[in-house]
């Protein structure tokens, strides 16, 4: 066929309409999977990050549990005397009973760097709010209890095994008193036994029952309160290993020997003792459903993405902590 002198054949039209068809056609092949990866992207990065901040906030505070304390009187590692992981709520606000293990729950007790140590100048009676203590050393003229602040928690403990905690809530300064929060079925403590500024944070899972959703919490005092610390949490667990690195048995943490003595409400089993290390499950999930496939290995929760291509699984991790106190000795 001759081609006109001021036109194409109707061949040449036909086979360049057909070559932008198939142009035309894989753009729209490409552009269709592209978008989805568009769209999750940021949702996985979201999640990644998230992953990475409670790995950093479990591990920076489990690596100084039971820091002791560093000034005069009874120093070395808090244990010595006390129980530095608590594998259930404990503190001055509310706290688990005695006998309890949770798998999403972990309680972390130091003594921080800067801690103020003094003693009890008068017997402490089951049931009172008042620390009488002596003067801490080194303060200015006119005070007598340096450092002490309210909002501050302080340690109670004795050889033996008894302890409490305590949320300072005022400070007479010429008394040498500090007025507490009450703590529920605290112990009595002698004169001359040692009071110090702890530092206590606890950690759980909240689950939302409305939502089906869970946070990671963050608990330091009762005054306070609980914080959120991450969002979308799909499980979180806690377990614990002996210094051979032998799982100890959640059984075994809580149904004794109990120290100070079993009658104790505040009491605690001796084989706290015993952890050497913390092991750590956490696994955050898409914020959004739209980004979640069905439930199963990929998804703890079960979400409504209509494509493969939107799902952004859940990003798991197990990290072992092994806190420098733990089994150390002065």
């Amino acid at each position: 066929m001759r081609r006109s002198a001021d036109g194409f054949s109707v061949i040449e039209l036909t086979v360049a309409l057909a070559l932008t068809l198939i142009v035309a056609g894989t753009v729209a092949a490409i552009v269709g999977p592209a978008r989805s990866v568009f769209d999750s992207q940021p949702e996985a990065i979201d999640v990644q990050q998230r992953l990475r901040v409670g790995v950093e906030a479990l591990t920076r505070d489990l690596i100084g549990a039971g820091a002791g304390s560093p000034v005069g009187g009874r120093s070395g590692p808090l244990a010595e005397v006390v129980p530095p992981v608590l594998p259930f709520r404990r503190g001055a606000g509310r706290s688990d009973p005695p006998d309890t293990f949770r798998s999403d729950a972990i309680t972390i007790i130091s003594v921080p760097a800067t801690a103020v140590q003094t003693t009890l100048a008068a017997d402490f009676d089951v049931g009172a709010t008042a620390l009488t203590v002596m003067p801490t050393v080194g303060c200015g003229e006119g005070v007598t209890l340096c450092g002490v602040v309210p909002g501050m928690t302080v340690l109670v403990s004795e050889i033996g095994g008894a302890f409490d905690l305590f949320d300072v809530t005022a400070v007479d300064d010429a008394a040498s008193q500090l007025t507490v929060t009450p703590a529920s079925g605290a112990s009595a403590y002698p004169t001359g036994v040692p009071v110090v500024e702890a530092r206590v944070r606890t950690y759980y899972l909240k689950n939302d029952s409305v939502t089906h959703t869970a946070q990671l919490m963050r608990s330091d005092s009762a005054a306070t309160g609980d914080a959120p610390v991450l969002d979308h949490v799909a499980a979180l667990t806690f377990d614990y290993l002996s210094a051979s690195g032998t799982p100890i048995a959640a059984s075994e943490l809580a149904d004794g020997p109990w120290l100070p003595n079993a009658a104790a409400a505040s009491r605690w089993d001796a084989d706290l003792l015993r952890i050497r290390a913390i092991g750590v499950t956490l696994r955050i999930e898409a914020a959004l459903a739209a980004f979640r496939g069905p439930a199963g290995a990929l998804f703890r929760h079960g979400g409504v993405a209509p494509s493969a291509r939107l799902w952004v699984p859940d990003q798991e991790m197990r990290f072992v902590v092994s806190p420098r106190n733990l089994g150390a000795s002065r």
